[in-house]
């Protein structure tokens, strides 16, 4: 064996000794959530919930005036001339998500006076996390339009075939990104990403940073194509303050696609079962529809360039956030689940 098979052995041998111990631990804890679980008042919380995208988008200090917005996340701005690749709900995430880390100032005493030395650089972007920020969670839908243009409509209207959308995601806190597919026809699930073929399996999410869904490559967008007959297609959008076990990412998703490149991205049912029943948890609900607006300059230099979104900018169309926070930090992720229905 080589090294090389020797190290992807290892890799996948801690991923399943992790995956086994949670699988044990399911019932116990899925059953527990859903005796327990309480569903607050449906008009209780909006502000709250409005308030943890504005706040948290206002918590950021904006960089130096002549400090160019760092290129994170590269998108091509939606134009009408610009090629499309369809795809069947297919899925290819932003492959640039990368996790800043602030800078501190060098301490006063330690800095060299000498003429010749130049003065350090002033810290770039420097998140100021507020204290005890709730989990949430906004998706907007948005479908292309003849022109080229996104255009932001409901999701729970009936879409045709041909029809092409994409969502734009936005979390309040820095977490870890999953995003899930069940189709109607088969009931089969697949992982959408991390996807091991973008940014090594990556899959971790500024907070307040619009994420495309799914994300476009080189000069080319990316869209979910509705094809066939009458039907729906489930998604389920996961964000997780920590990565999950049972799901793998980063160098333990790439060398499992390496060894099972069919089955790397299939998920066992008890996933999809664990997942859902998160879904049913506790939480707060508040819609923005601002249907029929198109993608604003503020959205595509967030999309472009990973800056984080102003104030100004668009709230999410659909906000959910956790009614309490757990006190089990593996139990605090928030799962939405959107189903897009066709004819």
């Amino acid at each position: 064996m080589s090294p090389q098979q020797n190290q992807r052995m290892n890799v996948m041998t801690r991923w399943l000794q992790s995956l086994t111990k949670f699988g044990g631990l399911l019932v116990l804890i899925g059953t527990t959530s859903l005796v327990f679980g309480q569903t607050p008042p449906a008009n209780a919380g909006n502000d709250d919930v409005r308030n943890i995208f504005l706040k948290g988008r206002e918590s950021y200090e904006a960089p130096p005036a002549s400090e160019p917005v760092p290129n994170l996340a590269p998108a091509s701005m939606p134009k009408s001339t610009t090629p499309t690749r369809k795809r069947s709900m297919t899925f290819e995430p932003n492959a640039e998500i990368v996790k800043r880390e602030s800078k501190k100032d060098e301490p006063a005493n330690t800095r060299k006076t000498s003429s010749t030395t130049p003065a350090p650089p002033p810290p770039s972007r420097i998140q100021l996390p507020l204290p005890n920020q709730n989990l949430a969670l906004g998706y907007t839908l948005f479908k292309r339009e003849t022109d080229g243009q996104w255009m932001r409509v409901d999701p729970s209207q009936t879409f045709r075939e041909g029809d092409s959308v994409r969502f734009t995601l936005e979390t309040s806190v820095p977490g870890y990104l999953y995003v899930l597919l069940r189709k109607a026809d088969d009931g089969t699930a697949t992982l959408l990403f991390p996807n091991p073929q973008l940014a090594k399996g990556n899959n971790y999410l500024e907070a307040h940073r619009l994420q495309e869904m799914p994300a476009s490559q080189s000069t080319a967008e990316q869209w979910f194509t509705i094809e066939g007959g009458a039907g729906a297609e489930t998604l389920l959008f996961v964000v997780s303050r920590k990565p999950l076990p049972m799901i793998p990412a980063r160098e333990m998703l790439v060398a499992y696609c390496q060894d099972e490149p069919t089955e790397c991205t299939k998920l066992k049912p008890f996933i999809w079962n664990w997942l859902v029943a998160r879904q049913n948890r506790p939480t707060l609900t508040m819609t923005n529809p601002a249907y029929g607006q198109k993608l604003l300059p503020d959205e595509v230099t967030s999309i472009k360039h990973g800056a984080r979104l102003k104030l100004k900018a668009p709230l999410p169309a659909v906000m959910t956030m956790l009614a309490n926070k757990s006190s089990d930090p593996d139990e605090d992720l928030i799962v939405t689940k959107v189903t897009l229905t066709h004819k």
